[in-house]
């Protein structure tokens, strides 16, 4: 795992052909992980998206002769064991390929070909987990498949053993309909209690700049997937938190300079973050949608998304859980970046709040 320590110009992924890669190697990255507590998940792959490195396309996309097999299981083992064993970097979330039904992102198998590369994979993780990891397991993530695929549910039906976590991308503006489809598919296949991750959403296009996406796509897709049920995601991860490419697409640009959305992603994860239990808050207005979540220090955090242009007063009924309080107020909007704006007074069970138009707001009582 030379690979992983040492770099070329600087970087230990020089042989991707990019024009601008990242200044380091996987040894830092892991390193400042593990020292800052953060949980990473690892992609493997066996290219990336321009089917590099070469050698691997050519012998190992996929892999369906014997000794292709045996160097990807090889490959996965020793990764496996470089991360856990030898450094002890405390990896244990593995997702396998990333969106393999997308051609765009090098996969050149079939759907059969990569139910059989999750098997194979699967193996390789579990035999360094179960020889020199005991007492600790692994969590794999698959399929890793475009909005609207029904990959999840064939996985589901012919390779049930070789992963326990589902894991879809999602870029619609209302993530709702495909996390619900896949919930489906995990209700009918013996899935109903695996974990569902959304491992990419938000924008790979416009970027990050404007407050409207800010609050009717971050913030709601947040508050969407903390919901119960089919709606319910337990984990996610934001396309892309840094700028990726010359594009300048991430909510943190060039400069680590936040950009608006930035902002509203912050607020919404100071109410919701850490899959806190959350309770139905329904709002009288129908341009506000609202949930409340209590965190593990007995504080209800109250978040609110209001769509209307124009500003909209609201009352949230609380009464089930708090009969009177005083809470600070946080706002996002077209001139508050994630601000305290003063407190709210709840009396009898209910908060009433205006939101300024096109705002999410956030109060801790």
């Amino acid at each position: 795992m030379n690979a992983s320590s040492s770099t070329q110009n600087g970087s230990d992924y020089w042989w991707s052909g990019d024009s601008t890669v990242w200044q380091g190697s996987a040894a830092t990255i892991f390193a400042a992980l593990k020292a800052n507590n953060i949980r990473p998940v690892v992609v493997l792959r066996n290219v990336d998206n321009n089917k590099n490195p070469a050698w691997a396309n050519m012998q190992l996309n996929p892999p369906n002769t014997t000794s292709g097999q045996n160097e990807w299981w090889e490959h996965v083992f020793s990764t496996v064991y470089w991360l856990n064993v030898r450094n002890n970097y405390q990896v244990d979330d593995w997702e396998i390929h990333n969106e393999p039904n997308n051609g765009n992102q090098g996969w050149s198998g079939t759907e059969a070909d990569y139910i059989a590369f999750a098997n194979l994979t699967a193996d390789a993780i579990r035999y360094a987990y179960s020889t020199y990891l005991p007492g600790r397991t692994p969590h794999i993530y698959a399929p890793v498949t475009t909005t609207g695929s029904s990959w999840p549910r064939d996985l589901m039906q012919q390779a049930p053993t070789a992963f326990d976590s589902v894991d879809i991308h999602d870029y619609d503006g209302d993530i709702r309909n495909y996390v619900e489809q896949v919930h489906g598919y995990m209700n009918s296949n013996g899935f109903t209690n695996a974990p569902l991750w959304v491992s990419e959403w938000g924008t790979y296009r416009s970027g990050y700049k404007g407050v409207t996406f800010g609050v009717n796509n971050v913030v709601n897709n947040l508050i969407y997937g903390s919901y119960p049920g089919n709606d319910h995601v337990t984990g996610s991860h934001i396309f892309s938190l840094y700028d990726w490419g010359a594009g300048g697409y991430g909510l943190i640009e060039a400069g680590d300079t936040p950009q608006a959305d930035y902002y509203a992603m912050r607020l919404a994860i100071r109410g919701l973050q850490g899959g806190r239990p959350t309770y139905q808050s329904t709002s009288s207005n129908r341009n506000v949608t609202a949930i409340t979540a209590k965190d593990s220090a007995g504080h209800y955090w109250v978040l609110l998304t209001n769509t209307s242009k124009t500003a909209s007063t609201t009352t949230i009924n609380l009464s089930a859980l708090l009969s009177s309080g005083t809470g600070r107020m946080w706002v996002f909007d077209g001139t508050h970046n994630d601000v305290i704006v003063g407190n709210r007074i709840l009396a009898g069970g209910n908060v009433t709040v205006t939101l300024s138009g096109t705002s999410a707001n956030l109060i801790e009582f």
